[in-house]
């Protein structure tokens, strides 16, 4: 019939779809290559089509040195598991969170806890700060007309009683005109250039052609500049000691002050803000490329107004606090441990440099660092945007009237940590020019804000636990665009003798915001100054000697857990991306996004750790902490830890995914400790199901995590991974998976002892638990029959479907003992079928072995066995007969089942002559 016809059409097609010969790799796609090359996924315990592990002290174990896995976003965000098929209806739970918990360290470092430097034993020695005292002098001001003012009158809060320009300052830094930076001109061998200059975007030398009178246009001067392609990411020098003598003709020290300068052209895309800042190394440090937290890093941020044009880029800046890390300065140790880096900030914009120059200078007294009697640092932006937060709604540097001013567009701000630099209930004023484009008005406010948490509910400075204080001393409006503006704000006091409060405080943050700035418009602030009231901050002040530490507080730690567990430690309140804005540290988050990457690593990208804040996803600065077990704040005998000893082989893998956040150990390690680690084997992360004993524990109950000491004192976390098994049809896994679906079953902890459930007699069986690894041989097919093996492991998978009276039996399992006709399995079935009486036989049954046995209606009598459509039995064999008609051979199938026989047969791709196989999947 037609549809016979199409029938076997179909089949015919989709077998030489199949058939590997007409490809043109000439065989089959191996999905399992593809996949495992490119990714071996972190797994929940539970996952039916495989197993997690390895063990924890076993070889190719996994370690990770992040805290935080796109396995925690999934169950951050719902814990759903099971459907109808799989014993009804859905089972769910709250979300797991992220939880912080503020701890105070008061006592000792515990006994057995590493001693390194990442834990200082005493106070940071504190010296004075540096303070600058220049005031404008009547010689460097001007109205608007050009006629010279005379003294300043400051005005409290309102409306300015005073307009004036700044006018250039005289040179602070004079030119040395000795650049120690070799090959930052770009001339020389275009390798040697290349090589100093490493960069992950892509780079070119640019030249000029020497048979031609036309000079190239993004060549500034000489014969070459360095052409970047855009892509988020920089171009760095390394400036760290033990440079080539041609890279670096002198080292940077502590303390020295450097001159930057270099010209810039973006390519084809206009007000483009280009930044500097440095890259400092050290194995002291938690995360080892960890950034300064009081942003001393940001060497410049300088806008570029026009595309296609070169800009000079000039910044100041100070050596040393952006080598401190948890108030200890830590010097690099090798050429490549301190770098400068160069890109275009937030933008994939390409671009050329030329003509770099690095140039000690002398500082004259009293012009960096802390404003004399105030609590700003770089208040004059000598030193660029240096100790002034960056976010991605900061602003940007550039040059006014020969001064560096600070703008502000449309929701930018500019914020500062102040906790360490501020004096207890002093009183301060201060004052500032601002100047402001593209609107006719601006309003103007600055904030302190202090958060402080109380343990004084009765006496102290608020009635709860957490305090959020304020100081406004300026709310005004400013009329008249394009002049400069002398802003004064009123005088107030830093929030009382806040040291004698009974808490602690998480951060004191000065903020100052243009508020509601149209797009287009810009307003500009040059020059933060203080009244004559010069008091410093006592020397008993918990601040290092030179830079501020943004946020942290000394001994205090905050412990992140996740589901309940313990995950990590970090040193300072987590902050928003966008605004420098801490956020509460004694509450749970929800987790929303994350890369899987240590820290600031992506530091070509943004920082991608979420969090549900306020009902929004926002990034979180500093991006997924790095696994920090500090035991000044939490107890190591609550924690899994394996010490991993230094002959030990684990290696870094994956490093262009995770830049050095993901391990291996190469090689099995033996001790007592081991035993006690959860078994990533059993499957108990599991429960509610109603097949389930009552005893099992929630399904959404991880285990308890394991860290790893590493040799280097750091910590990492056990990451455990699908395991992947080699089932190819040239080599196919000849347990059939068999193994693993015994160990993944709850009845593996159990010496595999039938359980019974509360209130029921029915046994506890493999059938039954829903969560075990399945199988993975399978039935013959018209792909792999050409390679089915005859396996003889005790533990081979059987697929079996066997009911007793409708409901699964307590006999069906997907494992079945196999025995092996050996010598000596036939020699034991001998032994045992001997006529004695502890075999309870009174004639002995003896056991032969046959070879080459004729089957067939030659010694069975003609009795028919096995029917071709029986249950059990889908595969048959038939013989071509000629000598038979439809007439001469009756029988008394039905018709249906004569039907199903009959196309089977004839749509057969069995091509033998003399016999041919079919399968009938369903019962005739």
């Amino acid at each position: 019939t037609r549809d016979e016809a199409m029938a076997q059409l179909q089949t015919e097609w989709v077998a030489a779809q199949m058939d590997p010969s007409n490809f043109s790799t000439g065989k089959f796609t191996s999905l399992r290559e593809y996949y495992r090359k490119r990714l071996n996924p972190k797994t929940a315990e539970t996952y039916r089509i495989g197993e997690s592990g390895p063990e924890p002290c076993s070889k190719h174990s996994r370690w990770r040195k992040y805290a935080f896995t796109y396995n925690d976003l999934q169950n951050s965000q719902y814990l759903r598991w099971g459907n109808v098929e799989l014993g009804g209806g859905y089972q769910s739970m709250t979300p797991h969170k992220v939880e912080i918990e503020t701890v105070e360290y008061l006592t000792e470092v515990p006994t057995g806890a590493p001693t390194t430097t990442r834990y200082p034993t005493g106070m940071p020695s504190v010296s004075a700060m540096p303070s600058v005292s220049w005031m404008p002098s009547t010689d460097y001001l001007r109205s608007g007309n050009g006629t010279l003012l005379g003294d300043l009158t400051m005005s409290p809060t309102g409306a300015p009683s005073l307009s004036s320009a700044p006018s250039t300052l005289p040179p602070t830094f004079p030119p040395t005109y000795v650049n120690i930076l070799g090959y930052g001109d770009m001339e020389g061998p275009q390798d040697a250039v290349l090589n100093s200059w490493p960069s992950q975007c892509s780079q070119s030398i640019l030249q000029n052609d020497v048979n031609s009178t036309t000079l190239h246009p993004n060549i500034r001067s000489g014969q070459q500049s360095l052409s970047v392609t855009g892509g988020r990411c920089f171009v760095m020098r390394h400036v760290g000691p033990g440079c080539f003598k041609a890279r670096m003709s002198e080292d940077l020290l502590e303390g020295d002050v450097v001159r930057i300068s270099f010209y810039v052209k973006i390519l084809s895309q206009s007000k483009q803000v280009f930044q500097v800042e440095s890259g400092h190394y050290h194995t002291a440090k938690r995360s080892r490329w960890a950034i300064p937290d009081d942003d001393s890093h940001i060497i410049a941020r300088t806008l570029v107004p026009r595309a296609d044009e070169w800009t000079k880029i000039e910044a100041i800046h100070t050596v040393g606090p952006d080598w401190t890390y948890d108030g200890v300065v830590l010097p690099p140790k090798r050429c490549n441990h301190y770098q400068l880096r160069f890109r275009v900030a937030d933008s994939t914009a390409s671009f050329v440099m030329d003509d770099v120059r690095l140039e000690k200078v002398a500082a004259p007294p009293n012009t960096l660092g802390l404003l004399d009697g105030g609590f700003l640092s770089n208040p004059d932006f000598v030193e660029n945007h240096k100790y002034w937060k960056y976010a991605t709604n900061s602003g940007y540097i550039t040059e006014d009237e020969g001064r560096n001013v600070m703008v502000l567009g449309r929701d930018k701000l500019m914020r500062q940590e102040i906790l360490d630099t501020a004096v207890p209930n002093k009183s301060y004023q201060m004052s500032f020019y601002a100047k402001f484009t593209g609107v006719a008005s601006v309003d103007v406010k600055i904030i302190l804000r202090m958060r402080f948490q109380n343990n004084d509910l009765v006496y102290g400075p608020c009635t709860s636990r957490v305090c959020n204080l304020y100081e406004r001393p300026l709310r005004t409006k400013l009329r008249g665009a394009g002049t400069w503006h002398h802003v004064v704000a009123d005088e107030f006091r830093m929030f009382g003798n806040y040291t004698e409060w009974d808490g602690s405080i998480d951060f004191i943050i000065f903020e100052l915001v243009p508020l509601r700035l149209p797009t287009g418009a810009e307003f500009r602030v040059a020059k933060f100054e203080f009244t004559d009231d010069r008091t410093l901050a006592p020397s008993t002040s918990l601040s290092p000697s030179a830079p501020p530490t943004t946020l942290m507080v000394k001994n205090v730690g905050y412990i992140v857990k996740f589901a309940g567990e313990f995950r990590t430690v970090v040193h300072k309140p987590f902050q928003l991306e966008q605004t420098g804005e801490p956020i509460p540290m004694n509450r749970g988050y929800q987790l929303c996004e994350i890369d899987e990457v240590e820290g600031n690593k992506l530091n070509e990208f943004p920082s991608r750790m979420n969090f549900i804040y306020q009902q929004k996803c926002v990034p979180i600065m500093g991006g997924n902490p790095t696994v920090d077990v500090d035991p000044r704040y939490v107890n190591l005998s609550d924690l899994h830890i394996l010490n991993v000893p230094v002959n030990a082989s684990i290696v870094e893998i994956n490093s262009e995914q995770t830049l050095g956040g993901d391990l291996l150990l190469l090689s099995d390690i033996e001790d007592e400790v081991c035993s006690t680690f959860p078994n990533p084997y059993d499957n108990d992360y599991r429960g509610a199901d109603r097949y389930n004993p009552d005893e099992v524990p929630s399904r959404f109950k991880p285990d308890k995590p394991v860290f790893a000491r590493l040799p280097d004192g750091s910590y990492a976390l056990y990451d455990q991974r699908l395991i992947l098994h080699e089932n190819t049809l040239e080599n196919p896994k000849m347990d059939g998976g068999g193994e693993s679906v015994l160990r993944s079953t709850i009845r593996a902890a159990k010496g595999f002892v039938a359980h019974n459930q509360t209130g029921q007699n029915s046994g506890y069986h493999i059938i039954n638990d829903k969560n075990i690894a399945l199988c993975i041989n399978e039935q013959p097919n018209f792909i792999n029959m050409e390679h089915c093996k005859l396996s003889y492991e005790p533990n081979t998978c059987q697929k079996q479907d066997i009911k007793d009276g409708g409901l699964y039996g307590t006999t069906l399992i997907d494992v079945q003992l196999v025995i092996t006709f050996d010598d000596e399995t036939l020699a034991s079935l001998h032994t045992a079928t001997l006529g004695n009486s502890t075999a309870g036989l009174v004639d002995p049954r003896y056991i032969y072995a046959a070879s080459n046995l004729r089957y067939d209606s030659s010694n069975t009598d003609d009795v028919i066995i096995n029917l071709p459509c029986g249950s059990g039995n889908p595969k048959s064999r038939w013989i071509p007969r000629t000598d038979l008609t439809a007439e001469t051979c009756t029988n008394t199938l039905q018709e249906v089942s004569g039907n199903a026989l009959k196309f089977a047969l004839e749509s057969s791709n069995d091509e033998n002559s003399f016999l041919r196989d079919i399968v009938l999947w369903n019962n005739g």
